[in-house]
């Protein structure tokens, strides 16, 4: 399965970048539909989303982003999928920066001093204000054959103005917890990300690429975490998860069946009474909380 690394994907591409030092800015379009691709990212990202919708599976949780709508990623290993919108096609705009650059802002911003409360959340949503729209507006030319756009500098200066407006937006808080983050964010924990996605229709290529290691290394860190196999835990916690729904009565086992992550009913029904010795329609009539 083929990973990408980015940005360093866009250096021979034909997208509109600005680039200089720790930082990287992209005009990027997609014209096909993409889905749970590999990505790498070697420095942390700003995506404003212009068209389409960006799905987004990381370490401990999801996101789906729609047009109108930004987020933050800091760097890692993601699963991104892109999708199309009324107009066919997938555009946003991309800003790259590299730690020493988000450290070197943060120290040059008192409002960046005082910390905030901790986050375990991989990445945040923002929507895009009239100032984030203007500020594309201002951008777009820069990015379409500017005599500019070879200047070492601009991509510097065009990020700094973009972090200031975000650091003046309804949003600084979800921005100062981002850029406060990066210098403290955890080591890839295997418990965490397992917990999130049990019920993700993922391989364990997939499972292991999150993680940050190979299907091997895994394999052995999984044996040694929970002395069983990721088959086997998968299999267990989307039954202990499924019993759990069938108590509240709130859904129909068909429902239950495809959230918890099995692909088809005959298979949650046969895998259901083999571990609990009764059918899941059974057990709902018969346990359901009153």
């Amino acid at each position: 399965m083929e990973t990408y690394s980015v940005p360093e994907l866009f250096d021979d591409s034909t997208y509109d970048i600005l680039k200089c030092e720790g930082v990287t800015i992209v005009g990027y379009h997609q014209n096909e539909e993409i889905e749970k691709v590999n990505t790498r990212l070697s420095h942390n990202l700003v995506v404003f989303v212009l068209s389409g919708r960006k799905e987004v599976l990381g370490e401990r949780q999801n996101m789906s982003v729609n047009a109108g709508e930004g987020f933050f990623l800091s760097k890692g290993n993601y699963l991104l999928s892109e999708k199309f919108g009324e107009q066919q096609d997938y555009r946003s705009y991309l800003f790259f920066f590299s730690d020493d650059f988000a450290h070197q802002f943060s120290r040059s911003h008192p409002k960046l001093s005082k910390q905030t409360t901790a986050s375990n959340s991989d990445f945040s949503t923002f929507p895009a204000d009239d100032k984030i729209q203007t500020y594309f507006k201002s951008l777009a030319p820069y990015l379409s054959d500017s005599p500019l756009a070879d200047s070492p500098h601009l991509a510097k200066l065009k990020i700094q103005e973009l972090f200031l407006l975000l650091l003046n937006s309804n949003n600084n808080a979800s921005f100062k917890q981002f850029l406060q983050q990066l210098t403290t964010k955890p080591a890839h924990q295997l418990r965490e990300v397992m917990n999130a996605h049990y019920n993700e229709d993922l391989s364990l290529k997939q499972l292991a690429f999150l993680t940050d290691c190979s299907l091997s290394t895994f394999k052995r860190r999984f044996k040694k975490e929970f002395n069983t196999t990721p088959a086997k835990w998968i299999k267990q916690k989307r039954l202990e998860e499924a019993k759990f729904r069938l108590r509240s009565g709130r859904q129909n086992v068909s429902e239950i069946c495809l959230e918890v992550g099995f692909e088809n009913l005959s298979h949650f029904v046969q895998s259901f009474k083999a571990r609990y010795d009764i059918t899941p329609k059974q057990f709902q009539l018969e346990h359901t909380d009153t």
